[in-house]
């Protein structure tokens, strides 16, 4: 699980060659806010409102991401000249195969990496940045 950036999947690719990939899913949420968003206008009730019907879309429906991808180029059609359209439709056509998240949801496996993260800050962070800590590279 990682987000976008290209240099994840090539190095996860390398090191973890057997596993299914999966795309942040907050990160992809994102994504479809800042399409929206630039659609519909920041923080207005129908940009609100559509972020949260298409998240669930995406989320929750079997092929969720391609009726996504499908109202991203209606938008696009509408509104031509909206960078933040295009980009997020981009987006979502480079990570379609990673964007199974009913799929997931069904077999009980995470689709984002808020746990990880999370577990990272408390394990790892808290412990090497105490008050007082000195660390050098071997005992961190």
């Amino acid at each position: 699980m990682a987000d976008g950036a290209p240099d994840n999947w090539s190095y996860l690719g390398e090191t973890l060659p057997f596993g299914v990939e999966v795309l942040d899913f907050y990160h992809a949420a994102e994504h479809l806010s800042a399409a929206l968003a630039a659609a519909y206008g920041e923080g207005t009730p129908t940009s609100q409102e559509r972020v949260e019907t298409l998240r669930t879309v995406l989320r929750d429906e079997p092929q969720g991401v391609d009726k996504v991808m499908g109202a991203l180029c209606r938008l696009r059609t509408r509104y031509p000249r909206r960078q933040a359209i295009h980009t997020a439709l981009a987006y979502f056509r480079d990570h379609r195969h990673r964007m199974c998240y009913a799929d997931l949801r069904a077999q009980n496996l995470p689709i984002g990496s808020g746990v990880v993260e999370a577990a990272w800050k408390t394990l790892v962070s808290q412990r090497l940045k105490r008050s007082g800590m000195r660390w050098r590279p071997a005992g961190g």
